[in-house]
């Protein structure tokens, strides 16, 4: 019986055997015998094992872990027992998640499939709470960008535990804003801090070196930003509008003023994060996650 195998081709070998008969190959000593396949109590081979999947199953929204790419691309195929789902997003059904740009804020809001036809008309009132610490929030924010103008001025960085702060506050606003504008029934937490609130994204790289010279007009270059942003939060206005008629007849917030309410969002936190010193990146006159010209 053979006790082992060729290292060039696999082939059986006897033990007297000098030369492989398939490729021609000498015996070495690093043709071991075949391991002997493990038995299961009571003489029976155990059963197959099913290979495990690398990654874990995918679920619609921006919190997903990294994934391999075609599973964005192919929902509904199945990968190893799991089957991808499609991604939910601002950026289409089907596609890819928004690739981060240094500099600039990240911001989602994960598009819900059913709202809430009663929410729509309490929601004022229920972010009432919110909004006091919201406040509170401000008050600090204020304090903490004037001590970090200074620290600028002088070293060229911002404070990591104020800069955690203010970015915090943005996070709690966006949190905030995502319910009150019914782009969400899920009730915010009350802080700013990452991944407490899993339907929105909200995300921002600290710098390790700011301008100090952009300090002192950072407030005049974000002038354009704000004309422009005037004059789409009319469209936002009649968009929300709209959407609270078709939530409360339908359930749902049309997708495609979703997308543009988000968008909106997403330009306005660009533009506070860079006029607050959080970031030297200036902000492009864009709603899109990833904007062309970055």
């Amino acid at each position: 019986m053979a006790s082992q195998f060729c290292s060039a081709c696999g082939s059986p070998l006897n033990p007297d055997q000098k030369f492989c008969r398939q490729c021609g190959e000498p015996v070495t000593p690093t043709d071991m015998p075949a391991a002997p396949a493990p038995v299961a109590y009571g003489g029976q081979p155990p059963a197959p094992v099913a290979p495990q999947p690398s990654f874990q199953p995918l679920q619609p929204g921006y919190m997903n872990p990294p994934q391999p790419v075609g599973d964005y691309w192919q929902p509904g195929v199945s990968h190893g027992g799991y089957t991808a789902q499609p991604y939910a997003g601002p950026s289409g059904w089907g596609a890819p998640p928004p690739v981060a740009v240094p500099g600039l804020v990240q911001y989602d809001v994960e598009y819900p499939q059913r709202l809430s036809r009663l929410l729509i008309f309490v929601k004022g009132l229920l972010i009432f709470p919110q909004a006091i610490v919201l406040m509170l929030y401000g008050l600090g924010l204020y304090v903490v960008t004037g001590i970090a103008w200074w620290v600028i001025l002088f070293t060229g960085r911002y404070p990591p535990g104020m800069w955690q702060f203010a970015v915090r506050t943005l996070r709690f606003s966006a949190n905030l804003n995502a319910y009150s504008l019914l782009l969400r029934d899920d009730y915010p937490p009350f802080n700013g801090m990452e991944g407490a609130y899993p339907p929105v994204r909200f995300s921002l790289d600290y710098p390790q070196q700011l301008s100090r010279g952009l300090i002192f007009i950072k407030w005049l270059l974000v002038f354009p930003h704000y004309l422009a942003l005037g004059l789409l939060s009319i469209g936002v206005y009649v968009a929300l509008i709209i959407a609270f008629l078709s939530i409360l007849f339908t359930g749902k917030f049309p997708p495609g003023m979703f997308n543009f309410v988000v968008g909106f969002q997403r330009w306005g936190m660009r533009v506070s994060a860079y006029q607050l010193l959080l970031t030297d990146r200036y902000p492009p006159f864009s709603m899109d996650a990833v904007p062309q010209s970055g």
